[in-house]
């Protein structure tokens, strides 16, 4: 490329490559930000005091109520990583899984990337405003029939292996099937549900603008050191500028006398 040009144009050609390693700098700077906001949500250049972390938490709990009657609470939480595309995860109990196409569309409005986990538990609750006919109540919430069935195969059991333990009242409690569970409606349970889940997208989002603050205060203060060394390093361009070019020149003076 260089054969036969005068010193001149090597000369011209050193000045060129100088002037851009002023953009060297601005460059450096830009791809910095660029890395930094490629971490952040809905992050631009003009709206950089609006910044949202990736990363986030929110978590609260909304009384189970339908037609008036308690039945105990609902807790959600949702917690987030960073990740290019929306991904979210259930972790619910089987009542509520019909509810998981709405919660991910009430969630997609709210959120537009991230790995999202989102966790429902429900805690069921007696009614105390039933504690009028608590003891009729109760006797309802148990299957009578499995009991007897329970108790008659214990005997038996016990006739032929006397040394095995009875069974405890935990343990028929717990037995599948002896605790009748009353079904709650879906659309009352959606309906509580969704209205948890808004007050957790508002916990949640405001955990990531805070986070989102300090990490712009971090960039911000990374932005000023840059500042302080490009200040630093300025009153130095001349002479760094000089050598350079008489480096270049230098260079390309020895491949021209090497022709």
């Amino acid at each position: 490329l260089y054969f036969g040009i005068s010193l001149e144009d090597a000369r011209y050609i050193g000045y060129v490559l100088s002037a851009l390693s002023f953009g060297l700098v601005a460059f450096s700077i830009n791809l910095i930000l660029i890395r930094g906001f490629n971490a952040f949500e809905d992050t631009t250049l003009y709206n950089i005091l609006m910044i949202n972390s990736m990363t986030g938490f929110g978590a609260y709990r909304h009384p189970l109520k339908v037609r008036g009657k308690h039945y105990g609470q609902v807790h959600i939480e949702l917690r987030s990583v960073n990740s290019r595309f929306l991904d979210v995860s259930f972790r619910m109990p089987d009542e509520v899984r019909f509810a998981e196409h709405a919660i991910r569309e009430a969630i997609g409005k709210r959120i537009n990337r991230g790995k999202v986990e989102i966790k429902i538990f429900i805690q069921k609750e007696p009614d105390l405003s039933s504690q009028d006919s608590g003891a009729k109540t109760n006797e309802q919430k148990l299957n009578t029939q499995l009991i007897e069935t329970l108790k008659t195969s214990e005997a038996l059991i016990l006739k032929e292996f006397p040394h095995s333990n009875p069974l405890s009242v935990k343990d028929v409690l717990h037995w599948p099937g002896v605790m009748i569970q009353e079904e709650l409606d879906q659309e009352a349970l959606l309906e509580v549900i969704l209205l948890a889940l808004d007050e957790v997208l508002k916990l949640f989002m405001q955990s990531r603008e805070i986070e989102g603050n300090s990490l712009k205060n971090v960039i911000f203060s990374k932005v000023d050191q840059m500042d302080a060394m490009i200040a630093s390093i300025e009153p130095l361009l001349p002479k760094i500028i000089q050598s350079y070019q008489q480096k270049l020149t230098e260079k390309l003076l020895a491949v021209l006398n090497g022709l």
